[in-house]
């Protein structure tokens, strides 16, 4: 599988099995720093495929935390914590 992150137009994940499921970025009025957003997403990612949850709800997982990431100025101090992610972006 390919994880494909599109920044402001999203991401997609290119399934072995060639099925493609896209997901669409949060929006956030204010964007303060966009270091390290990329690597937040993938690691998000990790985070739910490890849990096991299905891909759709790890790759809203992953573009709620990177929205979360690019509103706070650096890349280490603006990783959320799980608490800082609302459920309701990524509720499948």
């Amino acid at each position: 599988s390919v994880l494909v992150k599109l920044g402001a137009r999203g991401s997609m994940l290119v399934q072995k099995s060639g099925e493609v499921v896209k997901q669409e970025a949060i929006a956030v009025e204010n964007v303060v720093d966009t270091t390290g957003a990329g690597d937040c997403f993938t690691a998000a990612f990790a985070v739910g495929h490890v849990q096991q949850w299905p891909v759709q709800k790890c790759m809203a997982f992953a573009s709620a935390a990177a929205s979360s990431c690019i509103g706070k100025k650096g890349a280490m101090v603006s990783l959320p914590h799980l608490d800082d992610i609302p459920e309701k972006y990524y509720e499948c």
